[in-house]
């Protein structure tokens, strides 16, 4: 092989090499691109498991404070007819 199809080969070489860089970059921002949305869609879903999770907490208090009242209105009554 003489020198001119040496230099030639390199030089196709490097353009290959380069434009194989060039996916693989374009490969990796499509990949964390990927990934963000990923990260985001969980995050937004762990928001919402949150909020939803507060919410039962909040029935839950609503009923047992509801439970309550009603305990002590019949605690209440049958003080009442008692006394009577």
């Amino acid at each position: 092989m003489s020198y001119e199809q040496l230099k030639r080969r390199i030089v196709y070489l490097e353009d290959e090499i380069h434009k194989l860089e060039g996916q693989l970059d374009a490969s990796d921002l499509r990949s964390r691109m990927w990934w963000t949305d990923v990260e985001n869609y969980y995050k937004g879903m762990k928001k919402a498991s949150e909020e939803f999770q507060r919410k039962v907490n909040q029935r839950q208090v609503r009923f047992r404070n509801a439970i309550r009242k009603t305990q002590d209105q019949e605690r209440a009554i049958m003080k009442y007819e008692e006394g009577t």
